[in-house]
């Protein structure tokens, strides 16, 4: 294929297709949210609760009126972060152990396909 002279009119209709692309990949970019999940809501009733969280059951069980046990469902799961400051986590290999005074509070896991998933605790 021979070479082509690159003329203003070709120069003109290369840098508007380029500003459209660059246009378009940073319009992509700030409209992007990432995928959520639906938030689950556990309630404690007979100290203990269940929750289907990415197709795999968490049990929560109430120790005490401020200390639950989470059992985790692999070792492949974390808990990333909590919604209230005022819990604290013990990680066992099976288990977490929280000390919490709050009735209500949020718990963020990480499932073994990096999906966050937030479960909403109510105790009574």
């Amino acid at each position: 294929m021979p070479v082509q002279k690159l003329t203003p009119a070709r120069l003109t209709q290369i840098s508007i297709m380029l500003a459209i692309l660059i246009a378009a990949f940073i319009w992509r970019t700030y409209q992007h949210q990432p995928q959520t999940t639906p938030n689950n809501t556990c309630v404690i009733q007979d100290k203990q609760c269940s929750s289907d969280i990415a197709q795999t059951k968490i049990q929560i069980k109430q120790i005490d009126a401020q200390h639950l046990r989470i059992l985790k469902p692999s070792s492949n799961w974390k808990l990333n972060r909590f919604g209230n400051e005022q819990v604290q986590v013990d990680a066992r290999d099976t288990h977490w152990n929280i000390t919490t005074n709050a009735k209500q509070f949020k718990v963020e896991f990480q499932a073994p396909d990096q999906t966050q998933h937030v479960l909403n605790i109510s105790m009574p």
